[in-house]
């Protein structure tokens, strides 16, 4: 199903409120400040959902159960945002991977991932659900940050002189930059919002 789904004309608003909203405004008809028509004008939610949670009727959420529990979704959330402060923002598709492992290791096979791998559109749900996480580009650090002056460099050869100085040739690896990117701000992570 997509994402976006766009609705034919002349179909019904369903569900088009959030659920704090919902609860402000049974609040206030059990109190007596509104009548169920009032609160229907002033919230914007049919008079009929508003009947049947007072009486209630249809409190189940609808559409499929999820695929994890409230305390495994948070746990993901947490690992995310402490990721993200940390200053090692995890990229979706990464975030994917690591919920594959994470049932792989448990032992879990679920149906309608592919090799126990979550689909593009789970993680955007999962985002949506987690209104701490944010999907946004990457930023560079600044020039001033990271700016290694000559001193810098002549410490770390010293340094490095020292840690070799007993190591066989034969047990030292070349190791270049292949794989490493200077350039983060074309890649999308995962962040806690900015305060």
């Amino acid at each position: 199903m997509p994402r976006n789904r766009i609705k034919p004309l002349g179909t019904r608003n369903y569900g088009n409120y959030k659920p704090e909203i919902l609860d402000e405004c049974l609040e206030a008809i059990r109190s007596g400040e509104l009548t169920q028509r009032a609160a229907e004008t002033r919230y914007g939610i049919p008079r009929s959902t508003i009947k049947n949670k007072l009486k209630g009727r249809h409190m189940n959420t609808v559409g499929r159960a999820r695929t994890f529990s409230d305390e495994e979704e948070l746990a993901f959330e947490k690992h995310l945002i402490t990721l993200s402060d940390y200053g090692f923002p995890v990229v979706e598709t990464d975030f994917r991977y690591a919920v594959k492992c994470y049932l792989d290791k448990k032992g879990v096979k679920i149906d309608r991932f592919q090799n126990n791998l979550p689909g593009y559109e789970w993680t955007k749900s999962f985002l949506k659900r987690h209104e701490k996480l944010t999907s946004r580009l990457s930023s560079n650090i600044k020039k001033v940050r990271a700016e290694v002056g000559a001193k810098d460099i002549e410490n770390y050869m010293e340094n490095l002189k020292e840690v070799i100085e007993n190591v066989p040739a034969t047990h030292i690896w070349n190791y270049d930059e292949t794989n490493l990117s200077d350039d983060p701000g074309n890649k999308k992570g995962l962040f806690s919002p900015p305060m």
